[in-house]
């Protein structure tokens, strides 16, 4: 996850694999809103930014 060209996380594993090959597939650079996370977020997680992928193409469940 980038963010100004300066990578600010990653995708967790366990969902990251519905939107690889659909993103993958794109042309053209892949967007999506994001707010900063709450404090207790980051204190008990490490969680900085939510994304909201609703808009992003994901592979059909197997």
């Amino acid at each position: 996850m980038l963010a100004n060209g300066a990578k600010i996380g990653y995708v967790a594993p366990e969902i990251a694999w519905r939107y690889f090959e659909p993103v993958k597939a794109r042309t053209e650079p892949v967007t999506c809103p994001a707010r900063r996370a709450s404090q207790s977020d980051h204190e008990t997680s490490g969680v900085e930014m939510l994304l909201d992928f609703s808009a992003l193409p994901v592979a059909a469940e197997e």
